[in-house]
């Protein structure tokens, strides 16, 4: 953290904005904007249009980037001629009646035409503008998201749980642990935990 700088010393996500500048996702100071040049733009808070400026999840489509708060989850477009942002949403449980079951969103993912959101009480979705309480997939705690082909990882006190043609899958043999972070890189899925290091998964097992 300094002037000028990076607003915050905790951070919890990362990912590049359509324009091509890095957003990190602070602890309580809402977005970091990173340039190629390496300076900053100014963060975007609660000010903009962030539901809390804990940010925890970034997720881009297209021209856009949804952003998962403590409080809710917002929709910013960006210019990328001049890295103007826009706000196109902000959401609460209570502002859509709890289709969006917890205002604490942990990971974003897009499958299909539909986003998925994991909460701190199960999963929501987003698709036709609006958004539909997915409890009936996972009613617990979530943390991480993957879509790979036709299948949603779902990252589960259990571990993954892989989510295809409408059942949710149990955790594959070999994995411990809580999952809290999936990746995938050269083809195959990746699990991180916390104090247990991370599984590869292959073969239909971890």
């Amino acid at each position: 953290r300094s002037p000028g700088g990076l607003p915050a010393n905790q951070t919890l996500c990362a990912g590049t904005s359509p324009g091509g500048l890095l957003w990190i996702g602070t602890v309580n100071q809402g977005i970091a904007r990173l340039r190629p040049d390496g300076t900053f733009r100014r963060a975007l808070t609660t000010f903009d249009g962030l539901p809390l400026d804990r940010v925890q999840a970034l997720h881009r489509t297209g021209d856009s980037v949804w952003v998962g708060t403590s409080g809710g989850v917002a929709l910013f477009t960006e210019n990328q001629a001049n890295g103007q942002v826009a706000l196109r949403r902000s959401d609460s449980s209570a502002s859509t009646a709890g289709a969006l079951i917890s205002d604490d969103v942990r990971a974003l993912a897009t499958l299909g035409d539909t986003l998925w959101c994991a909460t701190g009480a199960g999963l929501a979705a987003f698709a036709a503008g609006a958004w539909i309480d997915r409890t009936d997939v996972l009613a617990a705690p979530a943390g991480a998201l993957l879509a790979v082909a036709d299948t949603l990882w779902i990252g589960s006190a259990a571990g993954p749980r892989p989510y295809a043609n409408g059942a949710l899958g149990p955790v594959a043999p070999g994995h411990f642990g809580e999952c809290l972070a999936l990746a995938r890189a050269g083809g195959v899925v990746y699990s991180g935990t916390n104090g247990i290091g991370v599984f590869r998964y292959a073969g239909g097992a971890w």
